[in-house]
């Protein structure tokens, strides 16, 4: 499998769990709407739904520049020390939040195109989305109790979260979108979970 090949496969990978996590939690949301479902572990798991669908779309955005600057993903930062227009490793995240921000641009501006709500991108995407992934998916975090960053997020970059996801993420996860490498993945975690239970 050529480097093109492997930044694809993770791409499809991070799109589609961005999807299913944004599937679900809108099935989720309908839920709550159809028979008005208010009990917290409902809510909890459908926060967590929604920080899953922002969690992998900000790697799926990562990913999308390391396919651009023909890396892999893992080589991301290091190349934009060694090529980008930073001088000291300390910029690197704000390198990388502008990289998020300018890939969120277009898709507004391409969703515009087509909607009848127009979408408007404010500053602060890139760097907010990543903390939301942080702090709220990746690492346990006292901001998890206040949700300011959430709602924050929620007023300023949803609609361009939407955007995003339309745009670019659909493109990489729609209809039967699982390759044959991601398919023998998921044979091998099958086998890997169903083993479990045989040796009990």
């Amino acid at each position: 499998m050529g480097k093109d090949e492997k930044i694809v496969f993770q791409l499809n990978h991070e799109a589609l769990r961005c999807r299913f996590a944004f599937e679900s939690f809108m099935l989720l949301l309908e839920r709550h709407f159809a028979s008005l479902e208010d009990d917290y572990k409902f809510w909890f798991v459908l926060q967590e739904r929604y920080v899953s669908w922002l969690a992998h779309m900000y790697e799926f955005m990562k990913l999308c520049w390391a396919r651009e600057f023909e890396v892999l993903p893992h080589r991301l930062e290091c190349y934009l020390m060694k090529e980008g227009p930073i001088q000291d490793r300390s910029e690197l995240p704000r390198l990388i939040d502008s990289l998020i921000d300018d890939s969120a641009i277009i898709a507004v501006r391409n969703a515009n195109r087509t909607s009848d709500r127009e979408a408007v991108f404010s500053p602060g995407f890139g760097k907010l989305i990543k903390q939301i992934r942080n702090k709220y998916y990746a690492h346990p975090d006292s901001e998890r109790m206040t949700l300011k960053k959430i709602k924050q997020f929620n007023d300023e970059h949803y609609f361009t979260a939407l955007s995003v996801y339309k745009e670019s993420v659909l493109s990489f996860a729609g209809g039967d979108s699982l390759s044959s490498e991601s398919k023998e993945v998921l044979e091998a975690f099958r086998e890997s979970l169903l083993k479990i239970k045989k040796e009990r």
